[in-house]
């Protein structure tokens, strides 16, 4: 972007969320899963740059107090005109420690890193990380049957189309059964020529890592189940099971209760979310592009998801698109209620 448009839309932003958050107070909450560095040879927009993290931070710092989400539900707030944000982390990558970790403890951000816990520690790629090394431009030519057109077009493709394309193929794949899906993923990732160093960073992180991260205060873990699964395709006593598990872990882990959780992927019903009140969870976040405020269901926060292919002008459009779309939830509950 042009820096003087930038800067002029930069101002705009400060502008309209304070303007917003004086007549709708409001959380924001970003939803990332790793950052790399801007030299990574990997492209999907799971994946933010180092860069483009910390202008996003810059810019937040401009007019957000960046905060951990029980700070968020506080009834203090020491600048009354300034709204919140919190960045939450999905999956709990090894890139958080290696790329974002150093970035938070410099600039003194707090984040929060949801983990699938029967990962950590262990050699083991999530099944969508496998196909997505697996299906990158660097990857073999090798014949995917009747698909290989498809996937041949998918690899040649640029990147933000690249990952249009792979989105196709992933969201697909969410509909098989769980051994199908997996046996797929690991085909995918045979083809994979990515170096080892690439292949880490996508890792789950190890539970030393995770204890000194804790320890230090600035990153704060929640669960994001024990195996990554989607808990509205799973029998209820599944569910139980995987929230149980990653809690027990994740208590052991940092030595404290988790009081927070993120629903993989977003699936969530009715009965999943009271699968979590037993257990103390006090907060849970799905994928839902919108803002937190007072009617928002502590089990059912919406986020605002940020990617690897968001300019800084579609960075600030998102969030406002999620001031946005709670202003038209308010004035239709408004609405309705008069009728």
């Amino acid at each position: 972007m042009n820096p003087l448009i930038e800067t002029v839309a930069a101002s705009l932003f400060q502008r309209v969320v304070r303007i917003k958050y004086r007549r709708y107070p409001f959380t924001a909450v970003l939803m990332y899963h790793g950052v790399v560095p801007d030299d990574f040879p990997v492209a999907a927009w799971t994946l933010v740059r180092r860069s483009d993290f910390e202008k996003q931070v810059a810019l937040l710092r401009t007019c957000f107090d960046i905060v951990h989400p029980h700070h968020a539900t506080s009834l203090e707030n020491p600048a009354p005109n300034r709204p919140k944000a919190v960045l939450t982390f999905d999956d709990g990558y090894k890139n958080l420690y290696q790329t974002l970790y150093p970035v938070a403890v410099k600039e003194r951000v707090p984040i929060t890193v949801f983990v699938a816990t029967g990962l950590i520690g262990t050699e083991r790629l999530f099944w969508f990380d496998r196909v997505i090394l697996g299906m990158q431009p660097t990857a073999n030519q090798t014949k995917f049957g009747q698909y290989n057109n498809a996937v041949q077009s998918l690899l040649s493709s640029g990147d933000e189309t690249h990952w249009d394309l792979l989105q196709d193929v992933l969201s697909t794949m969410k509909e098989l059964k769980r051994a199908t899906m997996e046996a797929l993923a690991d085909r995918c990732f045979a083809n994979c020529k990515q170096p080892e160093s690439v292949i880490d960073a996508l890792k789950v992180l190890d539970a030393a890592t995770i204890k000194a991260m804790a320890a230090e205060g600035l990153v704060q873990f929640g669960s994001h189940t024990h195996h990554h699964e989607l808990l509205d395709r799973i029998p209820l006593p599944q569910a139980e099971q995987t929230i149980t598990q990653s809690l027990a872990a994740l208590r052991e882990l940092t030595g404290r209760p988790c009081r927070s959780f993120a629903y993989p992927n977003g699936n969530y019903t009715p009965a999943v979310l009271e699968l979590l009140k037993p257990h103390g969870i006090r907060l849970a976040f799905t994928t839902v592009n919108d803002v937190w405020r007072h009617h928002t269901d502590p089990l059912a926060i919406p986020r605002v998801p940020v990617g690897a292919f968001d300019t800084p002008l579609k960075f600030m459009l998102n969030i406002c698109g999620g001031i946005n779309a709670y202003q038209k939830f308010h004035r239709r509950k408004s609405g309705n209620a008069n009728h």
